[in-house]
């Protein structure tokens, strides 16, 4: 992976620290829910956003090309999860009832409505670094998540499609690193501007 000091920020450093500290915990099937509803709620925005970025005219060509190519990324991912919570037995009105209750709705809301706002500002580049703490944070989820899961759900359990691609041992992977050596070539304004995105999402994704 290239080297990037810049976006090897506190901000990510204490992301990395959080993901370990969730990955620790026991994972439960209702926190298994949770994460579903939030993948999906992030998967059905970014694709929109990504690809409204992708048409602005007041962004560098560089960013463009990259915004659609994210987009592309993340076309159709929102099946996966809702394909997923099917198998595990929830009903969709149920999971959004327990990930409302958590806590976790009421953060992808937020998330996604900062997504929203940034891709309508006058700094819509704003809206990698949404993409850069998710697809970092996913990097978290190794080989010991899902056998966690099949412990939980059984050995012939299917509803691992969404984490089957954004984990460590899934697209996520090949995407960070993609995304990691596009900013190691921006310059530094640009960059500046990244790791400003950094911690306006990163104080919610880790609040």
């Amino acid at each position: 992976m290239a080297e990037n000091n810049l976006l090897r920020s506190p901000c990510v450093r204490i992301a990395a620290s959080l993901v370990s500290e969730r990955e620790a915990e026991p994972l439960t099937k209702d926190r298994y829910i949770e994460s579903l509803i939030a993948a999906l709620f992030s998967s059905r925005h970014t694709y929109r956003v990504f690809l409204e970025i992708s048409h602005r005219n007041d962004i560098s060509n560089n960013f463009r090309i990259f915004f659609r190519k994210k987009a592309r990324d993340e076309k159709n991912h929102e099946l996966l999860s809702i394909l997923d919570l099917n198998d595990t037995g929830y009903k969709i009105q149920d999971a959004i009832a327990l990930a409302k209750k958590s806590g976790t709705l009421r953060k992808s809301i937020k998330l996604t409505r900062c997504l929203r706002q940034v891709a309508k500002s006058d700094k819509p580049v704003l809206a990698i670094s949404y993409a850069y703490l998710l697809e970092f944070s996913a990097l978290g989820r190794k080989q010991e998540f899902f056998d966690a899961v099949k412990n939980l759900f059984g050995n012939r359990f299917t509803g691992i499609r969404t984490f089957s691609v954004h984990s460590s041992l899934g697209l996520d992977e090949k995407h960070f690193s993609e995304l990691d050596r596009f900013l190691c070539a921006c310059d530094p304004k640009q960059k500046s501007t990244v790791v400003d995105g950094l911690f306006l999402f990163g104080d919610i994704l880790y609040e």
